[in-house]
């Protein structure tokens, strides 16, 4: 997606470069993001960045092609319009906070020193996603900062319609400020704290802060006006020595303990996944043990009551033992066994059948009934066979 304010130039593939390694730094009238590439101890340009004010469209073109670069033309500025879309977001707010082991408090006067100081050093503010410093992952550029009440409110213009589409819905919810301490611009002048960038984040490190706001109409036009840029700066000799020294003492920790800090948390949380993964495997493990145990468990059992009721059924001589392949075959299920012996059986029930005399032409085996004698002999027995088979 082209720039606003610039003319780029990619020189080497970001992905090729350290994550955290990249800076821009200023030769001219020429930016140059710089980064350590993989495996190196030194830095090379990634990419240039040329301001339209500066370089015309066809110098950048040339200068790109020179130094082997893909070159895009900044955004056109009459399509601006089309192409952001501004929120009014809370970003700061007073109160007493914890960085690490220290605590720091932000009170009222703070805000103001930040937001002037911020103004005074015409920095352009992007907007990354977690605080990617991989310029060309930015989604857009904060437009302008104010104080009101005891917070600072920052318009963000958003360029990327998908991380657009994402604070719209609610994905993407809140913002964090990255601040840098004793910060010298490109004239050399020093100021006690700058906004260097606003990130769009699900996890900022004040929380509780209001959400975003759109601060455009559906016609187009701005609801809110509180830009700057290098033409209202506040003159540089009004940033008061009380105050400075006020903003050395809140931010007393050095960029190298903080991100020694930062890299232990990391290695902690990623030790801390590493275990919990492993216990998880072995949970799984032992569970799907269990269910194989379980599942042999059950089949037993089954296969013991289907053996049981064919067994009591030979015994009160309602099938042929020589039969037991055959139903097994055809009822493989216990229930299914049951079912069809009952209907066998003329007397219904195994358990509960009440004694008929039998008529008299009906033959009769002592120790059986009439009912069981004509079953056995329907199926070919004679009378002897069936007092032998008693």
């Amino acid at each position: 997606m082209p720039f606003k304010k610039f003319h780029s130039c990619r020189v080497v593939d970001p992905k090729k470069f350290e994550k955290d390694s990249f800076r821009t730094i200023t030769s001219g009238k020429m930016r140059m993001i710089i980064g350590r590439l993989k495996g190196e101890d030194t830095t090379t340009v990634q990419s240039y960045r040329y301001p339209v004010a500066d370089w015309t469209e066809k110098e950048a073109r040339e200068h790109c092609k020179e130094n082997g670069g893909l070159f895009e033309e900044a955004a056109k500025e009459n399509n601006m319009d089309k192409q952001f879309t501004r929120y009014s977001k809370e970003v700061l707010k007073t109160g007493s906070y914890m960085y690490g082991d220290e605590e720091f408090n932000v009170d009222i006067d703070y805000l103001h020193t930040l937001v002037d100081s911020t103004k005074a050093a015409g920095l352009n503010m992007f907007i990354p996603i977690d605080h990617d410093k991989n310029p060309e992952e930015n989604k857009g550029w904060v437009s302008g900062l104010s104080v009101e009440g005891e917070s600072i409110i920052a318009l963000m213009d958003i360029l990327d319609p998908e991380t657009d589409k994402a604070v719209r819905m609610g994905t993407l919810a809140d913002a964090s400020v990255s601040i840098y301490s004793d910060f010298v611009d490109n004239e050399g002048v020093m100021h006690p704290a700058v906004i260097r960038e606003i990130s769009i984040t699900n996890e900022p490190f004040i929380t509780g802060m209001t959400g975003y706001e759109r601060a455009m109409s559906e016609d187009g036009k701005e609801t809110k006006e509180i830009r700057f840029s290098a033409s209202n700066r506040i003159e540089k000799e009004t940033i008061m020595s009380d105050v400075l020294n006020k903003v050395k003492e809140l931010f007393k920790i050095d960029d190298d303990t903080r991100i020694k800090n930062l890299s232990d948390k990391n290695k902690e949380l990623t030790d801390s996944n590493e275990a919990l993964t492993t216990e998880l495997i072995e949970v799984k493990t032992e569970l799907d043990t269990l269910k194989t145990e379980l599942a042999t468990e059950q089949e037993t059992v089954k296969e013991a009551d289907w053996t049981r009721t064919w067994e009591d059924a030979v015994r009160e001589f309602k099938v042929l033992p020589a039969k037991k392949d055959e139903f097994k075959a055809d009822f493989p299920e216990c229930e299914q066994l049951v079912t069809v012996l009952s209907k066998m059986d003329p007397r219904k029930d195994l358990t509960n059948a009440d004694e008929e005399t039998p008529p008299e032409d009906e033959a009769v085996v002592e120790g059986l009934t009439p009912e069981t004698v004509t079953y056995l002999k329907e199926r070919g027995m004679s009378v002897e066979e069936i007092e032998k088979y008693k």
